[in-house]
């Protein structure tokens, strides 16, 4: 996919790797026993999932029961907690934090559900192809593309979200940051991405996922990340802007990608 437009990037004079294996492939045919086998080392508490000076003070239920039920991340914004979830979100009341209550569960899937606030947007990461970017959408086959990329809610009313729209990005989005830009009235997503499948070019959505530039394949395609630009006046016509490029180290042969992207506003640095 090609950006429209070519911004300045506003938070990221410079950009420093950080490498981490995924947590899941963005194509369900790349070892979906993730999204269906029994984990229970995942949830519930064990040795080495506990830290002797945190102390849990209260809790909300999952949406499913099942142990195959996986949370995603976390957002915050005033009282409230946005909780990503690869059925959809949670959003939370967390100002009383011994008794937080659920506001709402969105029903919306797609994993891996990395999310954002800035005031009445939430922003989803979604990096398995859909057949479109609406909540009723499905999964598409093994190496069938899709819409992957950034979905956009409306949570001005938390009790009833209204999805606005999806960004398509390269290799869908595992993870984003958000960077406010308030000179501008937008903000900013950094979209981090893998690899972890060969996708061609959606012909309606226009992403793809390319693993190499070259037939020998000795060049990697997938050396950048997404920047997508969200005017906060207009969300609607939020799209792709930059496709910043730098090597990016594989870690495995045809995989290539950045985890998570941290951005230290005061510097304008990003790593």
């Amino acid at each position: 996919m090609r950006a429209g437009r070519s911004w300045p990037l506003a938070a990221a004079l410079g950009v420093v790797l950080a490498f981490a294996a995924p947590a899941a492939a963005h194509d369900y045919g790349m070892g979906s026993s993730w999204l269906t086998e029994d984990h229970p080392g995942w949830y519930w508490p064990s040795t080495s999932s506990q830290t002797s000076n945190f102390e849990m003070v209260g809790s909300i239920e999952r949406t499913k029961p099942l142990s195959t039920y996986r949370n995603s991340d976390l957002a915050f914004w005033g009282r409230l907690a946005y909780a990503g979830h690869y059925e959809g979100f949670q959003i939370i009341d967390a100002g009383n934090p011994r008794k937080p209550k659920q506001v709402a569960d969105f029903a919306c899937p797609g994993s891996q559900h990395d999310v954002s606030v800035w005031g009445g947007l939430l922003f989803v990461s979604v990096e398995t192809p859909r057949t479109s970017p609406d909540c009723d959408s499905t999964a598409q086959p093994s190496g069938t593309p899709g819409f992957e990329g950034i979905r956009i809610f409306d949570v001005s009313n938390p009790r009833s979200p209204v999805l606005l729209k999806g960004v398509p990005t390269d290799c869908g989005s595992h993870t984003h940051t958000l960077v406010p830009d308030p000179r501008h009235r937008r903000v900013l997503l950094y979209v981090a991405s893998y690899t972890a499948s060969e996708l061609a070019e959606h012909p309606v959505y226009g992403n793809e996922c390319k693993r190499w530039e070259d037939e020998a394949q000795t060049i990697p395609a997938h050396n950048k990340i997404s920047v997508v630009e969200v005017p906060l006046r207009d969300p609607m016509s939020a799209s792709v802007v930059s496709e910043p490029r730098f090597p990016q180290k594989p870690y495995r042969t045809g995989w290539t990608g950045c985890h998570d992207i941290t951005v230290f506003m005061e510097l304008e640095m990003a790593a």
